[in-house]
């Protein structure tokens, strides 16, 4: 179960901007709900144009987005009692 879980996010994360292109309109703003891949990339590769706010706002978060799949995936382990 942890083995599909976590090939799932690393595929919605590889997946992103493809998801994003295909979403219409109206659904946009539920790409706050996928990981934060493509600013994380941009930062990384243009770290010495990015700005402070947008270093601290990739870093921010990728952690609060970890903190988030950890403690869902914590939460469903104790709920079908796996722990």
């Amino acid at each position: 179960m942890s083995f599909l879980l976590l090939s799932v996010v690393v595929v919605v994360t590889l997946s992103v901007q493809g998801i994003e292109n295909i979403l219409p309109e109206g659904l946009e703003n539920t790409m706050i709900l996928l990981p934060p891949l493509n600013s994380t990339v941009y930062v990384l590769v243009d770290y010495d144009a990015a700005t402070l706010y947008s270093k601290l706002t990739v870093i921010g978060a990728s952690l609060l987005y970890g903190v988030i799949s950890a403690t869902l995936f914590l939460y469903m382990l104790h709920k079908r009692k796996l722990d």
